[in-house]
């Protein structure tokens, strides 16, 4: 899952606005997903909340719900969480005032 605030148009980005994107098997070029962002880079904090339950995926920022729905793709991988803040020769500062990973798993 991908919240991308720079264009780098030659590299897959869906769109030159601020976007969301979901990404199987770390193929950067080809989203499953995507839904445009409003304006992220306006110095404020946002809330971002990430439930999958294979097939279903839903993206909510700042309560606003982005993506929410089936997904075709291979669920089955070991996740990673990481930040960057960093674009080929350009940077920017994000901040991370919180982080919450959970896992629930029901018999059925």
């Amino acid at each position: 899952i991908e919240v991308d605030t720079y264009y780098n148009g030659d590299q897959g980005d869906p769109t030159s606005s601020d976007h969301l994107s979901f990404h199987f098997d770390g193929d950067k070029t080809n989203p499953t997903v995507w839904a445009v962002l409003p304006e992220m880079e306006d110095t404020g904090w946002h809330t971002m909340n990430v439930e999958v339950a294979a097939p279903h995926v839903r993206v909510q920022i700042d309560g606003v719900t982005y993506i929410d729905q089936n997904l075709s793709g291979n669920f089955n991988f070991p996740a990673y969480v990481g930040f960057t803040a960093g674009t080929g020769a350009l940077t920017n500062r994000h901040l991370i005032d919180s982080l919450e990973v959970t896992e629930l798993l029901c018999e059925e």
